[in-house]
């Protein structure tokens, strides 16, 4: 095995450095919050349900009481998701579009028919 051995060129110099006062724009303001923080917070309520629901059924063996009240779970956790995407898709931040402005559409698939 043998080493090649290469000769690179001479690099170029440096571009020059800018002279004089580099004015900046200030950054955009950060808007208040809305005062719906709360919806978050309740949007995992029916997270925990099926969580638990589903620690109750892969436990072991349940009765017949104990199915129905894993069923109830489930359904309970399906109507609080319902309620909760209701809740936190009303307003005037619904929509294609964020709160900011920027489209909430992101990856191959962010073509205006799909979004």
């Amino acid at each position: 095995m043998a080493t090649v051995m290469v000769k690179r060129p001479a690099r170029r110099p440096p571009p020059e450095m800018p002279s004089g006062e580099v004015v900046l724009e200030a950054p955009p303001e950060i808007p208040a919050p809305s005062g719906r923080q709360w919806t978050h917070l309740m949007s995992m309520l029916p997270m925990i349900a099926v969580m638990a629901a589903m620690l109750i059924m892969f436990s072991g063996g349940i009765a017949g009481g104990l199915r129905i009240a894993v069923f109830g779970l489930f359904a309970l956790a399906m109507l609080g998701m319902a309620v909760m995407a209701f809740v936190n898709g009303a307003g005037p931040a619904s929509g294609r579009w964020g709160r900011h402005g920027v489209s909430t559409c992101v990856g191959w698939r962010s073509t205006a028919s799909v979004c």
